[in-house]
């Protein structure tokens, strides 16, 4: 009867691991907010930082070239036109 406990206990035990395993392998930003470590909060920190400035440098590209886009489909006009040689 001894040993039929032990192999219950160590069948729980592999299913608390495997649970572990499982939340364990899940990416930073699926866990809830309350389940990740100082560590793990200060790097999503960072990665949302520098996602924020990547999306700050691709704002700004879009924003020059629509500029040029409304530059270059404005009509030329006679004050506009190069002086002829």
């Amino acid at each position: 009867m001894d040993l039929f406990k032990q192999l219950e206990a160590e069948k729980k035990r592999g299913e608390m691991l495997e649970k572990a395993m499982k939340a364990k392998g899940k990416k930073t930003c699926e866990r809830p907010i309350k389940e990740l470590s100082l560590h793990e909060l200060e790097t999503l920190k960072g990665s949302l930082e520098e996602l924020r400035e990547n999306v700050r440098v691709r704002v700004s590209e879009l924003e020059a070239s629509s500029s040029l886009l409304l530059l270059g489909k404005r009509p030329v006009q006679e004050d506009d036109a190069p002086d002829s040689i």
